[in-house]
This record gives C-alpha cells, sequence and structure tokens, in this order.
C-alpha cells in the first residue's frame, strides 16, 4: 500500500511563532495536527551559543535515517505476536548490561544505591529496580558483549525488528536504553553510504542523552574541529564519538542510555564502507589504530544480509570474542510467525469488505495458508506483499488471491516490492550473462557438486562462477558442494519474464543448450585417437 505523506522537516517547528523574538527552546515538543498524521517537532539547540550542535544539526537535518524520522512513514515494524523469541533474546541483551555495570560500579565503589541526579531531566532509579532480568548460557557478562549482529536473507524482517526495538527503548526513565539509530537505504544516496553515520550518532548522543556534560563536549568538539565534517570517518568517530564519552565520569558513563541501532549495513553500496565501518565501531584492524569498543560504553544493534565482506570480518575470532549473533531463518519459529500475520491480515481484509457474502466460504479456502507459507520461505516481505496486494481498494479480494495463487502469477505487478528487491539484488553482480547462465544452470540442477565444471562446458571465464556467487547469498545458500535458493518466491521471479525482464532465465532454453554442449565434448572427446 502506497503512503502518501508530506515531508517536514524538523527546522520548519520555528515556522509555529514566525511572529515571535528571542525565543528560546530548551528540549521542548510542539505538537502539528493534521489529518491523521501527529509530527513532533522537538527543539534540537537550548542556546544559541551552541554553535557546534547548530552546524552538525544542519549536516544531518533531512536525512531521514532515523527510526522516527518522517521520511520512513510508515516504518516497518513486527507484527504483534510475533518474533517473540527473538525479540526476547535481544532485549534481554540490552536490559541486562545496563543492569550489570551499574550493579558492578556500586558494588566495586560501595556508593549508595541512589545517586545524585546527573541532570533534572533524568529520573534517578534505585538499584533494586535494575536487577538482571534473566540468566545466560554464555559465560561472558553482557558488557562484555558490545556487538549483536541481527543477520538473515533479503526479506526475512531486519528492518522490522530493528524498528520495533527502536520504538520499545526509546522512552524516558527505566526503559530509556536508545541512544542514536541510523537505518541505511540503497536507494537513497545519502544513505547508501556512511558519509553522515557518525556525524547522525554524535548528534543524537548529544540531543537524546540528557547528559548535559556530554552534550557540552561535542558541541566543543565541532567548535574546535571546523573541518571535522570533511575528516575521515575514523577522525569523525574518535573526536565526536570517543573523546567526548571518554571525557565523562564513569558514573555518568553508566547512566547513559548506550544502545546504538544500525540496520540494513549491507545497503552501503560499497563492500569497503561495509569492513570499514566495522573497523571503526569495533576498533578491529590490523593496520590502524582505532579505538578499541571496550573502552567506550556504547553497544551495537548491527542488522544486515550476510554480504561477503560482512560475513567475512564477523567470523574473525577477535569479534567473535565480542559478539553475539541471531539469525533469521526458515524454522518453525518464522512459519508460525508468518502464519499468524497472514491470517489476521486476511481476516482484517474480510472484515473490512462490504459484502463478505460475495466471498467464497471459507475464506481463504483450506490450505491457501500452507501454501502460501510454503512459498515465503521465511520472508515477511513476501507475505507482506500478498497481503497488500489481496486488500487493495477497488479491487476483489478473492479475485486477487486466485491471481497469488496462479503459476505464474496471472498479475504482473502482484509482487511490486518483492521484484524490486530482487531487482536490486541481482544489479549487484557487474556480469549479466554470467549471473543469468549460473542461475539458469541452479535451478536446473538444483545441487552442485563442482561449479567449475559449468566454466569449462560453457568456456566461460576462469573465476566467472565465484564471482556471480559473490553478492547473492541472500538469495542463495551457498556452501562448498552444493548451491541451493533460498526462497521459492525467488524461483519464481527468475521464471517470469514479465517480472525479472533482464534477469529473465528461460529454463528451456538454458536446458538444452547445456545438453547440447555436454554433447558436443562427449563427441569430441569419442573422436579422438586412443592413446
Amino acid at each position: 500500500m502506497q503512503h502518501s505523506t508530506h515531508s517536514t522537516s524538523a527546522n520548519a517547528a520555528p515556522q509555529f511563532f514566525s511572529q515571535a523574538h528571542h525565543v528560546i527552546f530548551d528540549r521542548s515538543q510542539v505538537n502539528q495536527v493534521a489529518g491523521n498524521v501527529n509530527q513532533n517537532y522537538f527543539s534540537q539547540l537550548s542556546s544559541s551559543k551552541e554553535l557546534g550542535l547548530q552546524r552538525l544539526y544542519e549536516a544531518v537535518s533531512g536525512l531521514g535515517a532515523l527510526h522516527d524520522s518522517q521520511a520512513r512513514f510508515p516504518p516497518p515494524k513486527c507484527h504483534e505476536g510475533t518474533r517473540k523469541l527473538i525479540l526476547r533474546e535481544l532485549s534481554d541483551w540490552i536490559e541486562a548490561d545496563s543492569s550489570e555495570r551499574l550493579t558492578s560500579f556500586h558494588n566495586r565503589t560501595g556508593t549508595p544505591t541512589i545517586d545524585p541526579p546527573i541532570n533534572s531531566t533524568v529520573p534517578t532509579l534505585p538499584m533494586t529496580e535494575l536487577t538482571p532480568t534473566h540468566t545466560s548460557c554464555d559465560v561472558r557478562k553482557p558488557s562484555e558483549v558490545k556487538v549483536h549482529w541481527l543477520y538473515g536473507s533479503a526479506g526475512t524482517g531486519k528492518s522490522a525488528i530493528a524498528q520495533t526495538l527502536c520504538e520499545r527503548y526509546d522512552r524516558f526513565g527505566e526503559k530509556k536504553h536508545l541512544a542514536a539509530s541510523f537505518f541505511f537505504s540503497r536507494g537513497n544516496s545519502k544513505r547508501n553510504n556512511p558519509t553522515y553515520l557518525f556525524l547522525s550518532i554524535a548528534y543524537s548522543l548529544a540531543t537524546t542523552c540528557c547528559d548535559s556534560a556530554l552534550r557540552a563536549a561535542i558541541d566543543k568538539a565541532v567548535q574546535e574541529q571546523p573541518g571535522i565534517f570533511e575528516a575521515s570517518l575514523e577522525v569523525q568517530y574518535r573526536q565526536l564519538i570517543v573523546e567526548p564519552l571518554q571525557s565523562l565520569s564513569r558514573l555518568r558513563q553508566l547512566r547513559l542510555s548506550t544502545l546504538i541501532v544500525i540496520d540494513g549495513l549491507d545497503e552501503c553500496i560499497v563492500a569497503e564502507f561495509q569492513m570499514l565501518v566495522l573497523k571503526i565501531i569495533t576498533g578491529i584492524s590490523n593496520s590502524n589504530p582505532f579505538t578499541p569498543i571496550q573502552k567506550i560504553p556504547l553497544r551495537f544493534l548491527i542488522a544486515s544480509r550476510p554480504e561477503p565482506a560482512i560475513r567475512d570480518f564477523v567470523n574473525q575470532a577477535r569479534f567473535l570474542e565480542i559478539s553475539n549473533r541471531t539469525v533469521l531463518d526458515d524454522n518453525h519459529a518464522t512459519y508460525m510467525d508468518i502464519k499468524l500475520y497472514l491470517h489476521d491480515g486476511f481476516s482484517r481484509i474480510h472484515a473490512a469488505w462490504s459484502d463478505v457474502s460475495s466471498f467464497p466460504s471459507p475464506w481463504p479456502p483450506a490450505g491457501v495458508l500452507d501454501e502460501l507459507l510454503q512459498r515465503a520461505s521465511g520472508q515477511f516481505i513476501y507475505a507482506d506483499t500478498v497481503l497488500k496486494y489481496v486488500g487493495e481498494q477497488n479491487s476483489y479480494p478473492p479475485e486477487r488471491l486466485d491471481n497469488i495463487l496462479g503459476l505464474p502469477v496471472s498479475d504482473a505487478t502482484a509482487f511490486p516490492d518483492l521484484d524490486t528487491l530482487y531487482c536490486q539484488i541481482l544489479s549487484l553482480v557487474p556480469r549479466k550473462d554470467d549471473l543469468i547462465q549460473v542461475l539458469a544452470f541452479v535451478l536446473l540442477t538444483r545441487k552442485r557438486s563442482n561449479m567449475d565444471l559449468l566454466e569449462r562446458i560453457f568456456s566461460m571465464r576462469r573465476g566467472a562462477v565465484p564471482i556471480a556467487f559473490q553478492r547473492l547469498h541472500s538469495v542463495l545458500n551457498i556452501s562448498v558442494d552444493s548451491v541451493t535458493i533460498h526462497h521459492k518466491s525467488f524461483a519464481d521471479f527468475l521464471q517470469d519474464f514479465r517480472r525479472s525482464e533482464e534477469y529473465f532465465v528461460d529454463l528451456n532454453y538454458h536446458r538444452n543448450r547445456f545438453v547440447g554442449r555436454c554433447e558436443a565434448i562427449l563427441t569430441k572427446r569419442d573422436s579422438l585417437p586412443l592413446g
């Protein structure tokens, strides 16, 4: 469903008081209610003296990278009752670290359980309210797990989980754990690279953590380094984030919100940038003296597809020591979550229809949910696209559902989101001819024992197959001795010319070509004289 919204920049807030003079907003909120959209504007500057923060704001305003940005409305979120186990696992990590760090500090220093507030805006909580909420089989303390990697193939719901956690922990009081968020987007020229990543995080730390000393330190850093906006990512991270955090007392650090959520790291279109972000954040590098992540109080939840550059980095021993990971795969829990999502979605469509007597009974018919679940193969995006198409206004839902169930889909426009996703992934492979040939081979053989055989049969360039596979880990299961397609919906897409267009795989053509090449090789071999 398309949502039409008018993007409104945060710096439009003063327009409410266009005739007023000498007005200063100090972290105040102004609400504009128009139609069914309630837009909140938060003043970002408490004083005209904060010239550094003002420059930082000017640099990052309008990015649309934050979890509550108008540019991302409506954001993807977990459907109620789904992803319970994964949300609980990640929530335990988020909440337990704060409890463990504060308990450790008080035990070590002997300070009272109720400390003087850092500033008047932050409520003080007694230590009895900050006891650990869970135990884990992991022998490491929560504070030693500085990074949690949430990964899965395309369309499995990573962004929805990241968004749900951001909203859950972006609250003042006991649940205020979120310090900053950044959602990458391949289709946005400002968000498909890390140019603004650390500038945005620094600004969020200054304006949302409610610590006046940290705010002042970040403001001072920008004012003293006017060229910081053109500096390298490592310099920005060190001078705007690391050094201001390290300037705080230990107690102030412990009372900060510390969770940084970075979604879609794989949507940095240059693999080297993906690696660089991970190196800077973790401090893991063989050549550059990056700051070790253990020296600052922040923790990072990073969500991405398992692209090669990211996968290679997170499998290093040094990264494994400071991290945990959660995979979104096609297991029973995911199956049941998508089933609930589809069931509730179809019920909502049925209830909203004015003449339900025209629907077949039952609707959807028996077995349809199981068929759709089999096609989804763990992809929430598939289920979401089905519901959008079936429930579209001025259409008859039972007819739309029949269109979906037809093979091939009788309406080529039924899966626009899914088709765009697959085209984006395939566009990253440099040589289209090699790509189509490799995909045809995977579809024809289902599994392979030796893919270099494909190179020899078709006289492809040496290494052409590994290059084609390099950017396809989000849609293919690739192991040492086999390659299979992650999702049935991807196979359906490839074999429907109306949807895949330039990436269409004509199986009859490739089957005949493959057989012909094999026969030619055998004939040539048989014609050689016996030695």
